[in-house]
């Protein structure tokens, strides 16, 4: 068996069984994040986009670390 590392930058996660053609792999903590990342950044109340938008949303996504996208206070960020 291969190891299919997740594709997502600064993700050292393996053994990942979600397989996007044109992006690769992606684990569940990457996958749980991104659903965030698309409720949070759209606003959106139900799951329902093309599959051209969810794929621009993920090139975007993927450009960020893991982690980016938590959220923090104005304190936080400046702390």
């Amino acid at each position: 068996m291969s190891v299919m590392r997740c594709c997502r930058k600064g993700c050292d996660n393996i053994m990942c069984d979600t397989y996007i053609e044109s992006f690769g792999y992606i684990c569940e903590d990457c996958k749980r994040e991104f659903k965030e990342f698309l409720i949070n950044k759209n606003s959106i109340a139900e799951n329902i986009m093309t599959k051209g938008e969810i794929m621009q949303q993920l090139k975007v996504f993927n450009i960020s670390s893991k982690g980016d996208n938590k959220k923090m206070t104005i304190d936080e960020f400046f702390g």
